[in-house]
């Protein structure tokens, strides 16, 4: 069993993980062709951030584990 703030972690990069797929699915969508252009950037930006994260939540429980 994992310590609690590793559960917290794994939990929190399981939600942002489907958050994360649920914005891939609206960058791919039609109505996101129709936002304005800075709109489009800004949720891009949002999406690589939500990425890089989610990767440093990743390797935090890895280390976590190998503890």
């Amino acid at each position: 069993m994992n310590a609690p703030h590793v559960e917290r972690m794994i939990v929190e990069a399981r939600e942002l993980a489907a958050r994360s797929n649920a914005l891939t699915t609206f960058l791919e969508g039609q109505v996101f062709s129709t936002l304005e252009p800075t709109d489009q950037q800004l949720l891009r930006a949002q999406y690589a951030s939500m990425g890089a994260y989610l990767t440093i939540l990743n390797l935090r429980i890895a280390r976590a584990d190998a503890i």
